[in-house]
Formats: structure tokens, sequence, C-alpha cells
């Protein structure tokens, strides 16, 4: 369950067709999936959109323009995030972040990697792909600091660990991790998927130490598709991409201004009530609810996310005989109604037809 920061404004809840009794409007609550677009960061991308078009690698006036945009939204991203406006390179998403984290750094130096076993599946995936293995989590979904000081050698590549979980929100113990990996292997690098915790959580305070960082817009009111990876200076890094040697040859491809311009707008500032918000509805829940369990108390997970589960009994309910279901005895003009596609099933459409067989690629009403 995600909820919205307060005080950061969004673009009001579109009203829903009328349907009888139903409300009109709904309340959503799943941003830890994505968010609303914000007027700040609508606003910023819209010039972008129209009569301003540059490329930024050219040399003439309208591309000086658009390179101004980047890089004014590079320094928006790396004041946020409290890094040097060199070590940010814009990508697609956390998806490839993540993966020119993982595959970039084990191209530039082979050797084991790890990560923990409730990654997403863009750093998962990719350290399947070099061979890499996982470290155990406890049963609160944190990670099991005695199982990695178990399974770090001194020729480990790279750790990869979350900063928050994207299922249930669970902060991970990323500075104690970047402890042991830099008394145990002093040469590994360190990656976090900050993608759930950017926005939320102070991140100055949580990649401190960390070698390289994953964020993503679409998850503080930015647009989809925009996300960058913060390279400490120093990291051993092959590009993924390969062509103009855009983003300091690390990702080439033409720049995305209208994205990258409104990524910087995005993070929402003055998140105080967050805390409160998400506690409120789990504290409303009943304590005797049968089975009720929260995944992990509030101070270890994203101020964003709530995670509980109920026990209850579930009972399926009842088919209806097949000899009490009545279809409607009218001639249905669709092509599929009849021949040898036509089977006696149940359909919605509204001339009161019958369903195709599964052979049949004609779609019902």
């Amino acid at each position: 369950m995600g909820v919205a920061p307060a005080g950061c404004e969004t673009d009001p809840v579109p009203e829903q067709p009328d349907r009888g009794d139903r409300p009109t409007r709904f309340a959503y609550l799943d941003h830890a999936a994505t968010t609303p677009l914000r007027p700040a960061a609508r606003d910023a991308m819209l010039p972008w959109l129209g009569e301003r078009f540059g490329n930024p690698s050219g040399d003439h006036r309208v591309a000086r323009a658009a390179r101004q945009a980047v890089d004014e939204a590079r320094d928006g991203v790396a004041d946020i995030v409290g890094c040097r406006p060199g070590d940010v390179v814009f990508t697609s998403g956390g998806t490839e972040a993540d993966n020119m984290a993982v595959r970039g750094v084990h191209a530039a130096r082979p050797g084991p990697v790890l990560c923990s076993a409730i990654e997403h599946d863009a750093v998962r995936n990719p350290v399947g792909l070099v061979g890499g293995t996982t470290v155990a989590v406890d049963t609160r979904g944190v990670l099991d600091l005695d199982a990695l000081d178990a399974a770090l050698t001194p020729d480990l590549t790279l750790l990869a660990l979350m900063s928050a979980n994207n299922e249930v929100g669970v902060v991970q113990p990323v500075a104690e991790a970047v402890e042991l990996v830099r008394r145990r292997a002093p040469a590994a690098a360190v990656h976090t998927d900050a993608v759930q915790a950017a926005g939320w959580l102070d991140l100055r305070a949580t990649i401190a130490g960390v070698d390289l960082v994953a964020v993503s817009s679409h998850k503080v009111g930015g647009p989809q598709g925009v996300g960058a990876l913060i390279a400490r200076p120093g990291t051993p890094l092959r590009p993924l991409l390969l062509g103009g040697g855009q983003e300091r040859e690390l990702r080439s491809g033409t720049h995305n201004v209208p994205g990258w311009a409104a990524c910087a707008n995005a993070w929402p500032r003055g998140c105080s009530r967050l805390s409160r918000m998400r506690c409120g509805p789990v504290a409303r829940l009943r304590p005797g609810s049968p089975g009720r369990s929260t995944c992990a108390s509030h101070t270890s997970r994203a101020r964003r996310s709530c995670s509980c589960s109920t026990r209850t009994a579930c009972a399926r309910p009842r088919r209806r005989p097949a000899q009490a279901v009545r279809t409607r005895r009218r001639t249905c003009s669709r092509p599929w109604a009849s021949g040898p596609n036509w089977v006696p099933a149940p359909c919605a459409c509204r001339w009161g037809g019958r369903r195709p067989t599964p052979t049949s690629t004609t779609p019902c009403g």
C-alpha cells in the first residue's frame, strides 16, 4: 500500500463514470507502484514538448538551451541525492540503472557478486546472469548480517542491497552492510536500489558510503521512463549501450530533455506527516482480528508503505446449477455465433450470443 505525500500537491483524481449507487471517486493507494505526475514536474516538461526541442549534443543556440536544461536537471538531482552533478548518469528508469550497476561493474571487474534474497527483479536477474548468489533475510524481510558476513570473500566484486523493499517497504541495514564490505572486501563496490526510498527516506543518510545508487522518477511524482544511476568517482563501470558517448560515455543515446527536466522537479518536499498517514490506517485495524500481523515495525519501514495481513475463513461462492442458467434466445449477428467455433457457453455479449471457443480470436462484445 502506498500513500500520497502530505503537503505535496498532485493533480486531482479524475472522476469515474456514474454507476448507479457506486461512488464516483476513488482513493488511489498504490503509490508504491507509481505516482501521479506532480504539477511542478509537468510544468518543467511542457516547454520541451512544444516550442523548445533542441538536441543537447549540438553546438548551435537551440542545442545550447537544451544542454542548459539537462545541466540544471543534473544539478537538481545531485542536490537532492547529495552527490556531485558529474556523478549523475540519467537513464530510462530504475531497471536500466540497476542493470548498468550490476552488469557494468562485473564487466569492468569480474568476480563474485552478492545480493539480498528480496531484491527487485531488475537486480536479482542480472546478478543471476553474471553467476552471483543471494543472501538470506530474516522473518521480517531484513538482510541477515551474519549470513552476509559468512558470504563475503576478499575477491568480492559487488554487493547489491536495496534501501527499502518494493513490496512491503522494509528498510534494509545499508550502512551496516557497507561497513562489513569495507572491512572484509575493501575493493568491492556497493550498489543500492533506492527507487522506493527516494522522496520518502533521507537519501543523504541512507546512501552514505554507497558507490552506486539507482533512482526512478515515477515513484516520486515524475514521469515514467526516467531514472538515474549515481556513480561515485573511482567506481569501475562499463557502459551497456555504445553510441554517441553521452552521459560521460556511460550511457549513449539522445538526451531525454523533457523527462530529465521533470525528474529534478518531481521530488516531494515537506512530507513530515507521512509517518502519521501510514500509522493511522494500521492502528484502526481491529487488534483482535484473527491472524492480524504487521510485516515490520514502523521504525524499520519506508514511510509511504504499509504491509499487514489477516487470515480469515474464505468460503467459495456456491455456483448455480447448470440447468438454472438461462440465456436469451436472440439472434446474434457475430460471425462466431454459428459454425464450427460455436459452443453453448453463456456469453456477456449484449446480443445474447454464445462465447467462441479458445481457438477463435474474435472478441466477445
